[in-house]
């Protein structure tokens, strides 16, 4: 009667985590309307400590997933193409939040997928993001900015669309940062001009 009570409790559990209703996790950043991401801890497959801001150094698609549950491993080839097209331009963080890592592993060697895989063994990811129903997929720019989220599967077209999104806005952001920096360098020209023709 125990071993029952327990299955049903798995099963429910499962069908809890694996549903896709939408949510909206996100916290807006107080000087902005957009959503910001949330930094935390990940291990990598060799079990090293990453922080999601680690990997920022080029834009990111963060997707939550478990080797157990249905519509993540239907995105998966989706994932695998828009990684092999777009992983130079962008760093895709596929995070497992399967208890044990293995499994998550297995999948992926016996799929011959080539993304990198995370896993969320300290839970933060899972706390932060309050993620209670997978799969769950992010586009970030690098200073954190959240362009667009999914609560459910993504199609390949979505995908790539939302990836060409997240591309177009870092490169405005990029745009704007050289722009600062440019404006930054010729106000401190002009002052040290200033300062000698005083002297």
């Amino acid at each position: 009667m125990k071993k029952f009570l327990l299955l049903i409790l798995a099963l429910s559990l499962l069908l809890l985590s694996c549903s896709q209703e939408d949510n909206e996790p996100f916290i807006p950043d107080q000087e902005s309307d957009t959503p910001s991401a949330y930094d935390f801890k990940m291990q990598d497959v060799n079990k090293s400590t990453v922080r999601l801001s680690n990997l920022m150094d080029k834009p990111v698609v963060l997707n939550f997933w478990a080797s157990w549950c249905p519509p993540c491993k239907s995105e998966m080839p989706s994932f695998e193409g828009a990684y092999i097209k777009y992983g130079e331009d962008v760093n895709f963080v596929m995070l497992s939040v399967d208890s044990s890592f293995s499994d998550a592993t297995k999948l992926v060697s016996e799929n011959e997928y080539t993304f990198p895989i995370y896993h969320d063994s300290y839970n933060e990811g899972s706390y932060y993001y309050n993620v209670t129903s997978i799969p769950r997929t992010y586009f970030i720019t690098t200073d954190g900015a959240i362009v667009l989220s999914y609560t459910k599967a993504i199609s390949k077209l979505d995908l790539e669309e939302g990836i060409e999104n997240l591309k177009a806005a870092q490169a405005e952001l990029d745009e704007k940062k050289a722009q600062e920096e440019e404006e930054n360098q010729q106000e401190s020209t002009s002052q040290s001009e200033n300062t000698k023709n005083r002297d």
